[in-house]
C-alpha cells in the first residue's frame, strides 16, 4: 500500500473518536436527536462500508497494477526472445558476408592466371562475382529500420567497402582472364573499348561510382599511348593480380568492426531486463 492510502485508512478507522469527542460531545453542549452511542453506531457503520469498499477499490487498483507488471513482464520476454532470434540470424548474416570473401581461394586462381590457366579461372570468377552481388544485395537490406546505431553504421561502411574493392578486383581478374585468351593489341583493344562503351551506357544517369573501369581505361591509354603495349599490358595486368594483399589487409579491419558489432547487439539485448 501506498503512504496516501494508509493515511485515509487510519482516519477514517480514528474518525469515531473524533467525532464522539469533538463533535457529539457532551462538552460542546450539543443537543443531539437520538443517542450518542446510536449515532456512532451508525457513523461506524458507515466507516467500515467506507472501508471495505476502499479496499474493494485497493484491491482492484492492485489487480491493475499486478496485471500491467506481468504484461510488462511478458512482453520484454517476448521482446528479449525475438532480438535473440534476430541476434542469431545477424550472426549467420556476418558469417555469411564474411564467407563469401574467398581470399584464399582468389589468391589461387590469381596465380592460376598469372600461369596461364584461364578458362577454369574465368569460370570460378564468374560465379564467385554473382555470389558477391547477391550478399551485397542481402547486406544491404538486413539493417533496414528507422534508425540505424553507429555501430551498425560503422560495420555496413567498412563491410560495403571491402565488398567494393573485392569486386572491383574479381571484375579486373575476369578482364585479365579475357585479355590473356587474345591473340594481338586488335583484339584486346576491341575487348576493352566495347566493354567501356557497354558499362558507361549501362550506368549513365544512374550516379554510380565508376572506379571499377580505372583498370580498363588504364589499359586503354596504354593501347593509344605506347607503340609496343603488350609488355606494358602484361605488367599492368600482374601488378593488378598481385594487389589481393591489399584487400586482405581490409580483412582484419573487417573481423574488428564484426567483433564489435556483435558485443553491442548483445548488450542492447540485455538491456531489455533492466
Amino acid at each position: 500500500m501506498k503512504r496516501l492510502d494508509w493515511l485515509i485508512l487510519i482516519i477514517l478507522i480514528l474518525s469515531p473518536i473524533f467525532i464522539n469527542y469533538a463533535i457529539l460531545g457532551v462538552c460542546l453542549g450539543v443537543d443531539v436527536n437520538g443517542s450518542i452511542d446510536g449515532w456512532l453506531g451508525f457513523y461506524g457503520t458507515l466507516v467500515g462500508s467506507l472501508v471495505t469498499m476502499f479496499v474493494l477499490y485497493r484491491t482492484r487498483a492492485w489487480n491493475k497494477e499486478d496485471n500491467d507488471i506481468t504484461r510488462n513482464a511478458q512482453q520484454k520476454i517476448l521482446k528479449y526472445q525475438e532480438r535473440r532470434i534476430w541476434y542469431q540470424d545477424l550472426r549467420k548474416q556476418l558469417d555469411d558476408n564474411f564467407k563469401v570473401l574467398k581470399f584464399q581461394e582468389t589468391i589461387s586462381v590469381a596465380n592460376d592466371i598469372a600461369n596461364g590457366k584461364c578458362v577454369d579461372s574465368f569460370k570460378y570468377l564468374t560465379s564467385l562475382i554473382q555470389d558477391v552481388e547477391l550478399q551485397s544485395h542481402k547486406c544491404d537490406t538486413y539493417f533496414i529500420k528507422e534508425e540505424i546505431t553507429p555501430v551498425e553504421k560503422k560495420y555496413n561502411s567498412n563491410y560495403s567497402e571491402i565488398l567494393k574493392y573485392y569486386g572491383i578486383y574479381l571484375n579486373d581478374l575476369l578482364s585479365i582472364c579475357i585479355i590473356k585468351s587474345k591473340n594481338n593489341i586488335g583484339e584486346i583493344d576491341e575487348y576493352i573499348t566495347l566493354t567501356l562503351i557497354h558499362t558507361e551506357k549501362v550506368l549513365e544517369g544512374l550516379n554510380a561510382d565508376e572506379s571499377h573501369l580505372l583498370f580498363l581505361k588504364n589499359l586503354k591509354v596504354i593501347i593509344e599511348s605506347e607503340e609496343e603495349p603488350i609488355s606494358k599490358i602484361c605488367d599492368l595486368c600482374a601488378q593488378k593480380i598481385m594487389e589481393i594483399s591489399n584487400i586482405q589487409a581490409m580483412k582484419l579491419k573487417l573481423i574488428e568492426v564484426t567483433k564489435e558489432l556483435l558485443i553491442y547487439e548483445q548488450k542492447e539485448i540485455e538491456k531489455l531486463f533492466n
